[in-house]
């Protein structure tokens, strides 16, 4: 049997590719702004969101799962945002990482936002 397609089909979709397209500047190792960090990861909160919002037929294991899931990776976006070799320009509030892979969003982009206070000025305005 296949399923017609659903508005969360459409949403689905559309938040995944808006997350991707938002977090492109990111991997590239462009020059970004400090608060655009949280923009890529909001996507994908809604995102998961959506996805819950689709599932009808919920369990408590199917729950955990989902909690479990957001739990780990949240430790390994901790991690891996506080191994990521970033710039920061204090002056304009602007942050250069790397380039690098697309992954563990939210918790990445909190722990560089707190690392960009404590770390050494370097001018990025002009880049």
């Amino acid at each position: 049997m296949i399923a017609p397609l659903s508005l969360s089909n459409v949403a689905t979709v559309a938040f995944a590719a808006i997350c991707l397209w938002t977090i492109a500047a990111q991997v590239r190792g462009n020059v970004v702004k400090l608060w655009r960090l949280a923009v890529p990861p909001s996507f994908a909160a809604v995102q998961a969101f959506v996805l819950l919002a689709g599932v009808f037929d919920t369990t408590i294991a199917n729950d955990a799962e989902w909690l479990a899931a957001a739990v780990v990776g949240g430790v390994i976006g901790r991690i891996r945002g506080w191994a990521l070799t970033i710039e920061v320009d204090q002056r304009w509030d602007l942050v250069r990482q790397h380039r690098s892979a697309v992954g563990y969003l939210g918790c990445r982009a909190i722990a560089i936002a707190v690392r960009a206070a404590h770390l050494p000025h370097v001018e990025l305005h002009g880049a």
